[in-house]
């Protein structure tokens, strides 16, 4: 029998998360983080782990949701050109897409950066239908200008 993507997605994915937003800000409560964020885990389905990971943040993070989302940018650490990830190791940015998602509608600027960064690493399809649902014309309008700004002109 195949090993399941959610067998895959882990505790390991909290814990390695909550040290990285830790070291990313001292003031973060690791401990709060991990009790919330593994409460039911085992029982979840891989987005529905992600997203009550991201629910896990959202309660821990700082409630200036623009500080709290610099401080999970932050705490994914720089993009490696060199290093390519591989598997399920890009899932472990899953819970800051779902984030940005939820928690960042009411910082646009923010949260347009955070998935411009995001798609560094994984992908932001699922954050970034939220900002097209709430501000469609201001996201529409922001892949345009993302767009004109490739080289060599448009994407397709």
């Amino acid at each position: 029998m195949a090993e399941t993507l959610k067998s895959r997605y882990g505790p390991d994915v909290p814990r390695r998360l909550g040290d990285m937003v830790a070291e990313a800000d001292p003031d973060f409560d690791r401990e709060e983080f991990l009790r919330l964020a593994l409460d039911g885990f085992e029982d979840l389905e891989l987005t529905e782990r992600a997203r009550h990971i991201s629910a896990a943040l959202a309660a821990t993070l700082p409630s200036d949701r623009d500080q709290a989302i610099r401080i999970l940018m932050a705490a994914l650490g720089p993009r490696s050109d060199t290093e390519e990830l591989t598997g399920m190791d890009a899932f472990l940015f899953f819970p800051a897409v779902y984030f940005v998602a939820e928690q960042g509608l009411e910082c646009f600027e923010t949260s347009m950066w955070a998935q411009k960064e995001l798609t560094k690493r994984f992908t932001a399809e699922f954050s970034i239908r939220a900002f097209i649902d709430e501000y469609p014309k201001k996201t529409l309008a922001r892949r345009a200008d993302m767009r004109n700004q490739i080289p060599g002109g448009r994407d397709g």
